[in-house]
């Protein structure tokens, strides 16, 4: 069962091994500041971003708690939504609206074929 907390999803490691089919490399999509971001499937069908914190020691752990607390609190058209995250045990993974098509760098840097 996930709850909310400050408005977030609260989620068991569990379930967010199992929605990134195990944290295969088949679905990772890309590199955040702390580690790899997976594609997954909710158990409700919805797509979303996991982002799975290196292993770190306490300056990682701040950061997380850091990056939550603000990440809960804005809004914007130009951000991903934070729908939730899991901290349990070691484990540190932040869970974003899946972004289609490529990440924010393509979207705002499109690649053109026909450069010189």
């Amino acid at each position: 069962q996930v709850v909310a907390e400050k408005g977030l999803r609260v989620f068991t490691f569990k379930q967010l091994h199992s929605a990134t089919g195990g944290f295969s490399k088949s679905n990772v999509v890309g590199h955040g500041g702390f580690g790899l971001v997976y594609r997954g499937v909710l158990n409700d069908g919805r797509k979303v971003a996991v982002k799975l914190m290196d292993q770190a020691g306490k300056q990682g752990e701040e950061e997380f708690k850091v990056e939550v607390e603000l990440l809960s609190r804005l809004h914007s058209p130009y951000l991903l939504a934070l729908l939730g995250y899991c901290s349990d045990h070691n484990h540190k993974l932040l869970v974003y609206e899946f972004m289609a098509n490529g990440g924010l760098q393509e979207h705002l840097y499109p690649i053109s074929n026909n450069s010189k």
